[in-house]
């Protein structure tokens, strides 16, 4: 878990809740070049921000992506929703040789689930924060503690096995995507910034610091939730409530934007609860962007919604389309651009570095 092969490349591949989406590139400054290119969509909830649920339906189209870009080895997968869970907290200044230990302690005390049925891992945000309990000016190790559920990791290495490839490395999705930011969008060395993926399933937020992930947060709502109002409102199946949301939003009746709008509401609850929350367990720290992306942004409406909120002067879509480039003789242009902002994750997989 959490395993890199330095200097290797990986070919990135990720299971995602609308499609599994391969490629292979490589970074050039702050254009992300890709040599391969695969996307083989997935129905409703064969998978979702739980896990997989239809398991030969992802296997067909793993083995597609797999062959389409030429990968049985050296792989980089994520690993993202209810399997991942993470605690900030703070330890005395104990040799850093220790502090693995010490992690799996604090793991017991601070994780609700059974310390065996997980994999732990930690990332060391500083060495200034203050000690709970000590006395003032007593300086410790912030940590960033993460959990994993064994079970659902092996369930995605199986899926791998069985589609015939190997797993080189797997990783956290809000880290992967988060170090690919920072190489193409954003500096966090100053100010925190918030990374929102508006997934099929589920929005992600997490929010980057020192150049860290320093806070995780999901809620289910994405864009499958919305196309299912289209479907309901306007009477047509799933598919083509889907076309008529990508597309600009403009074939899309009043009604089904009105049926829409409580969602908008509730999803907009969520993402200031997300600032509040992060407020809340920092000192003297505000977000200062809010930088979204994923197929969800696309939702007619979404991101307008948002203009009467306080935090609306702070969101920026990054320049997706300018940032994929199509290097492979293969790499089809109009679909890298039009998945441009879906590829974040992946393209991180393919470039992770070793540690």
């Amino acid at each position: 878990m959490f395993s890199f092969l330095k200097g290797n490349s990986f070919m990135g591949v990720d299971i995602g809740s609308s499609a599994i989406k391969g490629i292979a590139g490589r970074l050039s400054g702050k254009n992300f070049l890709v040599d391969k290119l695969s996307l083989v969509p997935l129905p409703p909830h064969a998978v979702d921000e739980r896990g997989i649920n239809e398991k030969e339906v992802v296997l067909s189209a793993l083995r597609n992506v797999l062959e389409e870009i030429g990968a049985k080895s050296e792989i980089a997968t994520a690993i993202h929703g209810s399997s991942v869970f993470t605690k900030k907290i703070v330890l005395p200044k104990i040799p850093k040789k220790e502090i693995p230990t010490q992690v799996q302690w604090e793991a017991e005390q601070v994780f609700s689930q059974d310390i065996n049925s997980i994999l732990v891992d930690h990332i060391i945000l500083g060495s200034d924060k203050q000690v709970p309990g000590a006395p003032r000016g007593t300086k410790g190790w912030e940590l960033l503690l993460v959990g994993v559920r064994q079970e659902d990791a092996k369930v995605l290495e199986d899926v791998f096995v069985q589609a015939g490839a190997q797993l080189n490395c797997m990783d956290v999705d809000a880290f992967v995507s988060g170090d690919l930011f920072e190489k193409l969008f954003i500096d966090s060395k100053k100010k925190a910034i918030a990374i929102v993926d508006v997934g099929a399933s589920a929005t992600r937020v997490s929010v980057r610091y020192k150049k860290n992930t320093v806070f995780l947060r999901e809620f289910a709502i994405g864009g499958n939730a919305f196309t299912q109002i289209i479907s309901q409102s306007l009477g047509v199946d799933f598919d083509n409530a889907e076309s008529l949301k990508i597309e600009d939003g403009s074939g899309i009746p009043e009604q089904a934007k009105q049926a829409m709008s409580p969602l908008y509401v509730s999803w907009r609850n969520e993402l200031q609860q997300c600032e509040d929350i992060f407020v809340s367990q920092e000192d003297n720290l505000s977000i200062h962007k809010w930088y979204l992306y994923g197929g969800g942004i696309k939702t007619p409406g979404l991101i307008d919604s948002l203009q009467s909120e306080r935090i609306a002067k702070k969101i920026e879509i990054a320049a997706f389309e300018k940032a994929f480039k199509a290097k492979g003789k293969l790499v089809d242009k109009d679909l890298l651009n039009m998945w441009a902002a879906r590829l974040i994750s992946v393209a991180g997989l393919a470039v992770r570095e070793g540690k």
